[in-house]
């Protein structure tokens, strides 16, 4: 997705090609006959769009086409792709990864022996570094583990006795950086057939670039719903429900069947996303609605089989059961144009955006706490490919348990993998009781492989406040000059002199991000704020870094109300928001003007809501106002 946010205020952005951010790539080839797209670059070969498929038109073999837009590490996306085989000719497809380097990895399901039927399996890489389409594909060193848990060296083997298929969705993913796996569903039932895995994968991936593709040779067969997604993303793509692991794109998903029609659709969502945080309101006939995409014009980015509609004047509506703060969606799939709104709890329409057939990206410094999409010129809004994400990189869910520790000269905290490139403007301590900081904290963030400190702030008692995923637990945020955060692991820690109670278990990480088991700290009791070096067993969750703009004074777009962006911080501080705190101080609006106990900077209560509003208030903001952000 191309999108940002810009200042903190809240936006809706049309998404397209590759960006900051996109975190699933696909193409479902539903388009007229003719030329395979500008989404593919041909690196050899010849191809086409037939039958609404991706087909190979030329004789040769290991010939190759580049996704245009898709690039991840191999480690950290996983590849899904349906492949077709017709008559009774050799015909091979399969993905590639890898490309843009010297060296890429061929996964391919091979027909050869003249049955009408899928024979071979080959998972390969080139055998002479460089281009891929001036080299053949063999073995590399390692152990492939095949079905029935015996083991081969080889690289390109013979499917299962019994095995009689002409059609396979292929999964295929790396569970360390040294295997990977391949699932096949035969027949494209929803259930896993077939599971090959092989290591040694580390041993050449050094020569790895970032693209994605799909290898052929060839010409009697086809291939459809290419999808390349981070693994480290939800995607709910109305496919499948989580399974078992409550995560979405994991091979314990639970696919949904669905009908074409409103008429023969019964059943409208409510609670089947709730693992992730995602909730549906009361059922409402024709309203929520999954349907199957055949009867619809859907676009490229479109996945299927399903999407999610309703029918007429009714609205798709859902809300969060923990803060978000972006949501994204493939926007207008039906008829024409549809418009995503956000609201936050008090119902006050945070952003909107009217798109058909794009993807596209809200995002805020509030919580959303509701979307909806209404059809403007359509008669049926659908969507489809639906992520959202909190805002902190580090947080826990609301299977947490608070963990108190011992104070001392040492720092903790939480080391995170960052999968896509994102930027972060502030860094937090949590407030595990919910009752307010006792002291400051220096919080820093350190490059693992550098051991370098990426930013560093110091959050206060009178700090911004956010909420944790993990109730009654909140974030005091400390702004930080905007900071890229490019694909590597980092370590954020914060110093444990007091307030020394952190959420321990059920992480939540910013989407395109991973949490690592154990928390990190210097030597206790004494050990300064060096490099958080150590690692501990226990999930404790103390620090953070946010994508939030963490200024204190900032409220307002403008002093309107009534206007979009009214009570909704933009990112500059100017007289509309010290003209609006003073509108709420006089209203009595607690959720925005009580900020403080006292007035008096180290006494208990500075900077902590008492639920009330008193002229300590007042010269609280005024003093924020006045330091600037």
């Amino acid at each position: 997705m191309k999108c940002g946010v810009v200042g903190g205020i809240a936006l809706g952005l049309a998404c397209a090609g590759a960006a900051s951010g996109q975190v699933l790539f696909n193409d479902n080839f539903n388009r007229a006959n003719g030329a395979i797209g500008s989404s593919w670059t041909i690196l050899s070969g010849t191809w086409a769009v037939a039958g609404n498929a991706g087909t190979h038109t030329s004789t040769g073999v290991n010939q190759i086409i580049q996704d245009t837009f898709a690039f991840s590490a191999h480690h950290r996306a996983r590849v899904r792709m349906d492949v077709f085989y017709a008559g009774t000719g050799i015909y091979f497809a399969g993905p590639m990864i890898g490309l843009s380097g010297t060296d890429s990895i061929q996964v391919k399901l091979q027909a050869q022996t003249g049955t009408g039927f899928f024979s071979h399996l080959g998972i390969l890489h080139q055998v002479t570094l460089g281009p891929p389409t001036s080299t053949l594909f063999g073995v590399w060193p390692g152990t492939l583990t095949l079905p029935n848990m015996t083991t081969t060296s080889a690289g390109f083997v013979s499917l299962p006795a019994g095995a009689s298929f002409n059609s396979a969705r292929l999964f295929v993913e790396f569970p360390t950086p040294d295997v990977i796996r391949v699932d096949i569903d035969a027949n494209i039932d929803g259930t896993i057939d077939f599971t090959y895995t092989r290591d040694g994968v580390s041993a050449i991936a050094g020569n790895f670039g970032i693209r994605y593709g799909v290898a052929s040779g060839d010409v009697n067969g086809s291939f459809d719903n290419w999808r390349v997604q981070l693994r480290s993303w939800d995607v709910v793509d109305f496919d499948y429900t989580p399974g078992p692991d409550n995560r979405m794109g994991t091979l314990d998903d639970v696919p949904l069947v669905a009908p074409s029609a409103f008429a023969s659709q019964a059943t409208q969502l409510g609670n089947e996303y709730s693992a992730l945080g995602l909730v549906f309101p009361a059922a409402v006939q024709d309203r929520n609605e999954v349907l199957s995409s055949t009867t619809f014009a859907v676009p490229a980015l479109h996945t299927a089989p399903n999407l999610l509609a309703s029918q007429g004047s009714a609205t798709i509506e859902f809300g969060f059961t923990r803060p978000i703060y972006s949501v994204g969606v493939v926007l207008g799939i039906g008829s024409g144009a549809d418009r995503l709104r956000a609201f936050d709890a008090n119902d006050a329409e945070l952003a909107s955006v009217l798109g058909d057939d794009q993807s596209f990206l809200i995002a805020t410094n509030r919580p959303i706490a509701r979307v909806t999409v209404a059809g403007e010129g359509s008669t049926t809004p659908a969507i489809d490919n639906l992520t959202f994400t909190g805002a902190q990189v580090v947080d826990s869910g609301a299977g947490g348990a608070n963990q108190g520790f011992t104070t001392g000269n040492y720092v903790a905290g939480s080391e995170f993998t960052v999968d896509s490139t994102q930027r972060i403007q502030s860094l937090g301590w949590i407030d595990a009781e919910g009752d307010g900081l006792t002291g400051s904290h220096q919080v820093f963030l350190w490059n693992v492989d550098t051991q370098a400190i990426v930013a560093q702030g110091t959050v206060r008692p009178n700090s911004l406040r956010a909420p944790s995923a993990r109730g009654p637990a909140q974030w005091f945020l400390a702004p930080i000059p905007p900071t890229t955060l490019f694909p590597s692991t980092y370590r954020i820690v914060g110093e444990m002199t007091a307030d020394a109670v952190g959420v321990s278990g059920d992480h939540l990480p910013f989407g395109g991000m991973s949490i690592t088991p154990g928390y990190v700290r210097t030597s206790f009791p004494s050990g300064g704020n060096g490099f958080p070096n150590l690692t501990i067993g226990s999930d404790a969750v103390l620090a953070t870094a946010s994508v939030l703009y963490a200024c204190h004074a900032d409220l307002t777009r403008g002093a309107i109300q009534g206007q979009v962006g009214f009570g909704v911080p933009d990112g500059v501080l100017n007289n509309d928001d010290f003209f609006f705190f003073l509108s709420q101080f006089a209203a009595g609006n607690l959720a925005v003007a009580d900020f403080t106990t006292g007035a008096i900077q180290g006494q208990p209560g500075f900077g902590v809501p008492n639920g009330l509003i008193t002229n300590d208030d007042f010269f609280y903001y005024l003093a924020l106002f006045a330091a600037g952000c």
